[in-house]
């Protein structure tokens, strides 16, 4: 978790424990709704980065807000599974006002969802300068008898 205080961004870092790999995770900004967006949610083997900031484009204050608000993020750890990888899709960096990108992991028979995918659009004030987004997938081989169930978050 970061400081609960009115900083512009702030990012924090959850390790996983020695012998075991990132396989999911989690996070909530407290404080300050609708001021503060996601602006990293990037997981590497040993870890996951959640990074957020305050809005702050033409209309809004150069300072953002003055409210206190932080990051409350979780880490899911495992065992280090068969065919383990994490699979980074950056999209087009370039002026939009939407992008979306996915990450695919090798099919899998046994998995009925084996891909995910990342979409941002720009707030109401819109944006001039140039961006991208990255989708990540946390892939591994199937395990017999087990399966996921795809989630579908907008």
């Amino acid at each position: 978790m970061t400081n609960f205080d009115s900083a512009v961004y702030k990012s924090v870092r959850v390790p996983c424990p020695a012998g075991t790999v990132v396989i999911g995770g989690s996070f909530e900004l407290q404080g300050a709704p609708g001021a503060v967006v996601l602006d990293d949610f990037i997981p590497s083997s040993t870890d996951l980065l959640v990074g957020a900031g305050e809005i702050v484009g033409p209309g809004e204050p150069s300072d953002g807000t003055t409210a206190s608000w932080q990051i409350v993020a979780q880490v899911v750890c495992a065992s280090r599974p068969p065919g383990y990888s994490i699979i980074a899709r950056q999209s087009d960096i370039r002026q939009a006002n939407g992008q979306s990108v996915g990450a695919t992991c090798t099919p899998s028979l046994e998995f009925e969802s084996t891909s995910t995918r990342a979409r941002e659009a720009i707030d109401s004030d819109g944006y001039s300068g140039t961006w991208s987004i990255t989708a990540y997938a946390i892939c591994a081989d199937p395990l017999p008898g087990y399966g996921v169930d795809p989630v579908d978050v907008r």
